[in-house]
């Protein structure tokens, strides 16, 4: 069967794990909060063709990282990260826009 949706939430999870998952040609939704995924592991999901919907947080990657990671995704339009919910791609961008300004900090 073809994996659409994944919740790796509260394991732990690695880059390694990541790069595992990041293969995965038919993901939408991915979960992962509270895993010890860093700015390298979330590199694997750069470009990701399908990923539409994802769900993080963890004290392991910077906003850096994730902002970088979002700049990648085409297909992305639903981002929770911390206590910051943004389910648009307009609500994405401003996401963005904040993340690059700094107002969004930390993974709470």
């Amino acid at each position: 069967g073809r994996v659409e949706n994944l919740n790796v939430s509260n394991t732990a999870l690695s880059d390694a794990g990541l790069r595992r998952i990041a293969a995965l040609p038919c993901l939408r939704r991915l979960s992962m909060w509270d895993t010890a995924v860093t700015d390298a592991g979330l590199e694997a999901l750069h470009g990701h063709p399908t990923l539409a919907a994802l769900s993080l947080s963890g004290d392991e990657f910077t906003t850096r990282g994730l902002l970088a990671l979002l700049e990648s995704l085409p297909a992305i339009w639903e981002v929770n990260y911390g206590m910051h919910r943004a389910v648009s791609v307009e609500r994405v961008e401003m996401l963005k826009d904040e993340l690059r300004s700094g107002v969004v900090e930390g993974s709470w």
